[in-house]
């Protein structure tokens, strides 16, 4: 399968939106009854704007430019590239300019487990409505990890020092403001490793975090505990930089099938 990610991705995302989690679905992989965005508009990108894409995506709106289908579903239902299988060849090489709002704000009081499936359930239909997407699911068995603490026990974890929460990702950059060892698990699955990520530190609270590391190096190397003049791999970096370890785990996973998209009608 084609990789969704690409070095230019610049990522600009609420932790409501980056975090998002699995919700129920029917057997057509829809959800019955569930919010949605009120307009939205799209059309394709300018084929000489490259390769980079950039994603916001806050409680009443999103805004996406360059993107592909497939990272929008990698989004929507929180999956890695080897989670999402099956449809047409352009859902991962067209790119679009997206943008959508709500007329009914989502409130900014919500917990993160009640707002992750929300706005996830919203990019869904985005999905059904403006592509025409139509999904099924399975459950496969997929290598990952979980995030324990190191020997030497956690280091530099911040205590949150307000009710700002984010995070920004840049080419081996992570700046996070109030995150949870769930959340940080979660953007490490979603948007560094790409393979499944358990929290299992045991680590309770919010953090604001800062961890940099070298992007290129593969997992391989990554694994081998590697240290360039780049810098460190991820598995290296979270071990020096906050005293936590990725080890090795086996896990079920969900996974999507597309059955079916269709090209919009750009409006």
């Amino acid at each position: 399968m084609n990789s969704l990610s690409s070095p230019q991705w610049r990522p600009v995302l609420c932790v409501a939106a980056l975090l998002a989690s699995a919700v129920p679905h029917n057997s057509r992989g829809q959800i019955a009854s569930q919010p949605r965005f009120d307009v939205s508009t799209v059309r394709t990108s300018d084929p000489n704007a490259g390769h980079g894409m950039s994603l916001n995506a806050r409680g009443d709106s999103l805004t996406g430019h360059n993107i592909t289908v497939a990272m929008l579903i990698r989004v929507a239902y929180g999956l890695n590239d080897n989670q999402i299988s099956g449809g047409p060849d352009w859902i991962r090489s067209r790119r679009f300019d997206i943008s959508a709002k709500t007329d009914a704000p989502m409130d900014p009081n919500l917990k993160p487990e009640i707002a992750r499936p929300l706005q996830q359930q919203m990019f869904q239909q985005l999905l059904a409505d403006r592509f025409h997407l139509r999904v099924h699911h399975e459950t496969i068995d997929i290598p990952g990890y979980q995030l324990t603490v190191a020997k030497n026990g956690p280091r530099d974890l911040h205590a949150g020092s307000g009710n700002e929460r984010g995070i920004t990702i840049t080419d081996g950059k992570l700046k996070a403001s109030g995150i949870t060892m769930d959340e940080l698990a979660m953007v490490l699955e979603q948007r560094v490793i790409e393979s499944p990520v358990k929290n299992a530190t045991g680590i309770v609270g919010k953090f604001d975090i800062d961890l940099t590391w070298d992007p290129k190096q593969t997992r391989a190397a990554a694994a081998a505990d590697a240290v360039t003049d780049n810098g460190p791999s991820i598995f290296v970096a979270l071990q020096q930089q906050l005293g936590l370890r990725l080890e090795p785990h086996k896990t079920a996973a969900d996974a999507v099938v597309i059955d079916s998209a269709e090209m919009p009608q750009e409006n």
